[in-house]
């Protein structure tokens, strides 16, 4: 039987601990005092009773083991970010996804990474039963991310279309049509209707919802013939909003207790590709740096009912926010216990500072009928108004004029290195606090609160 106690008190574990690697800045040599490090500490790992079942005498030793390990990691990393990085994409000839990476990273580099199967088996169960490789994951990609070279690369390298959008691209322009699971696209006239239809749970964010959003993102930004993109709610068929257009409810609090919602599937993997590219447009390794139409787009936002979360979000990379009278936007992040995405990085260019911070740090609601509101939309209208101001806002719109404007005044408020160096810290407070005790309370607290409701 293992003994946690006698492995705290262990000599073993203390000499561990202090025999933590310098490194000298020579890979090879860096290399092989890190493995030796990882390693030693996995083998006192190895005998503790999988997490469900640890005592709290279990959890400390594997907290205070993963603790050294990382710290260790992170040291290492400085040194060597961008030779691994240059390594796994063959001295960036190779643009991988941000899935493919980690894969790469973790099967050339154990050390460095938990491997994909340990990762898989991780993502089979619940939030509360995880070890928290996110943690791992979120500290190699904040050292990526730091990286000017590594880091834009995979930047850029994610704002490639996807290979879901290049699989169904010629079916979409023979047919002006393409209908997803949870989303729809048509083009009417110059203009891209994106609309979301994620019904049963009033278009919150799940794996399969980002996939199929960013899908038609890709496509909008890959039709010559479109010049506006526009996102707009469909009509529900859940039982409070039946009948009714609703834009975004934020994540899928219900993906994430089940341990649906990760780090490198979906967290980063949203901002590093849809966000970036609503705002920043597609990438294209072979582009003309005049091929404007293909890699950028104004879009605009129409809000029916509510934006929460990541649906105010989405509101934040649009260029053209129009709402219907009785909407309103919130952002509950703080009381769930997260981060919402990139909305700390561009609130305060919508907002301003005061407001901006009661809606982060207090959730503060604005409805559509506040005076706060002008500062989230540019124009509010009774729902029977919405196609039109919809139409009026695309024709304006529709001109290069217009797109290289916006393209400039993005660049303005948010620096693509900006941008860059804000997911890189991200990355690891994301991934700490989604497997944090504090989250999965949060939203147990939640989910018993909606039951009695």
């Amino acid at each position: 039987m293992f003994e946690a106690e006698a492995v705290l008190s262990s000599p073993a574990l203390d000499e561990w601990q202090n025999s933590r690697p310098i490194f000298s800045g020579y890979f090879g040599g860096d290399l092989a005092a890190l493995e030796i490090f990882i390693n030693r500490g996995e083998d006192f790992v190895a005998p503790v009773n999988n997490k469900p079942n640890r005592s709290a005498s279990e959890q400390t030793i594997v907290d205070k083991i993963l603790k050294f390990q990382r710290i260790v990691r992170i040291s290492f990393l400085r040194y060597h970010i961008d030779h691994i990085y240059e390594h796994v994409t063959q001295m960036l000839i190779q643009r991988h996804s941000l899935d493919k990476l980690v894969a790469a990273i973790s099967k050339e580099f154990p050390s460095l990474l938990p491997s994909s199967l340990k990762l898989e088996r991780e993502n089979l169960l619940c939030q509360a039963d995880k070890e928290g490789l996110d943690i791992d994951y979120g500290i190699v990609l904040r050292e990526i991310l730091r990286s000017a070279l590594s880091g834009r690369h995979l930047m850029d390298s994610m704002r490639l279309p996807s290979e879901m959008a290049g699989s169904v691209f010629s079916t979409y322009c023979a047919l002006g049509r393409l209908e997803l699971e949870t989303i729809t696209l048509e083009r009417v006239g110059k203009a891209g209707y994106i609309t979301l239809h994620n019904t049963g749970c009033l278009n919150a964010e799940d794996q399969r919802f980002l996939r199929d959003l960013e899908t038609a993102v890709d496509l909008v930004l890959m039709d010559r013939n479109i010049a506006v993109g526009i996102l707009r709610g469909g009509i529900m068929d859940h039982p409070k909003y039946r009948g009714r257009r609703v834009f975004c409810a934020g994540l899928n609090l219900r993906a994430l207790v089940d341990g649906h919602i990760t780090l490198v599937d979906f967290l980063l993997a949203r901002e590093l590709g849809l966000m970036a590219k609503l705002r920043f447009g597609l990438f294209h390794s072979d582009e003309s740096e005049l091929d404007f139409e293909r890699m950028h787009k104004p879009w605009i936002a129409a809000v029916d009912s509510f934006a929460i979360g990541g649906g105010l979000q989405l509101v934040f990379a649009a260029d053209h926010v129009i709402a219907v009278n009785d909407a309103y936007f919130v952002l509950p992040a703080v009381s769930e216990g997260i981060i919402p995405g990139s909305a700390n990085l561009r609130i305060l260019h919508q907002t301003g500072s005061r407001l901006g911070r009661q809606m982060i740090l207090f959730g503060q609601r604005v409805n559509a009928s506040d005076p706060e509101a002008k500062l989230l939309c540019d124009k509010i209208v009774p729902e029977d108004e919405m196609e039109s101001a919809i139409e009026y806002a695309a024709e304006q719109l529709d001109t290069m004029a217009a797109g290289l404007n916006r393209t400039m005044l993005v660049l303005a408020e948010e620096g693509y290195d900006q941008l860059r160096t804000y997911l890189a810290e991200f990355a690891v407070f994301q991934a700490k606090l989604i497997n944090s005790r504090e989250v999965g309370d949060r939203v147990a607290r939640f989910f018993s609160q909606q039951n009695r409701s």
